[in-house]
């Protein structure tokens, strides 16, 4: 298994980071690579549409909003990998928040860098953004 880590600090309280990430549906609300997410099997699954065409449904493993954070895979997608399984956490860390995206996966027909390297890029774009709607810069 590959795994893929990308985590930012940034200058927030995690109550209002969670606020807006930590909503199972709201990814288009602050990622802008994701165009619409349509929840499906009565809440459990989530069908993203992303901005280059592609369509990923993902389903949500866990769900801990006291500890602000959750973990799901992906079920379908035309993605060059398997065995997809991530986890989006918040951490307080006094007025402050560290936000962090762990994956791991199984490539297919591409190699495990260059695939490690899209999704690092993927994750933090949507950090990027993120500070963005913030109107916070990097702790």
């Amino acid at each position: 298994m590959t795994k893929v880590t990308v985590a930012t600090k940034v200058t927030a309280p995690a109550d209002e980071v969670w606020r807006l990430v930590g909503g199972w549906n709201a990814l288009p609300s602050w990622h802008p690579a994701v165009e619409t997410s349509v929840i499906e099997d009565g809440g459990h699954r989530r069908r993203l549409k992303l901005a280059d065409g592609a369509e990923i449904t993902e389903q949500l493993e866990k769900f801990d909003g006291e500890a602000k954070t959750y973990t799901y895979s992906i079920v379908a997608s035309t993605l060059p990998l398997r065995d997809y399984r991530s986890t989006i956490t918040v951490a307080r860390e006094g007025e402050k928040s560290t936000i962090e995206w762990s994956t791991t996966f199984k490539p297919i027909g591409l190699p495990e860098t260059e695939l490690s390297k899209t999704l690092e890029q993927f994750y933090q774009t949507g950090f990027d953004n993120l500070r963005k709607l913030l109107g916070t810069s990097r702790a």
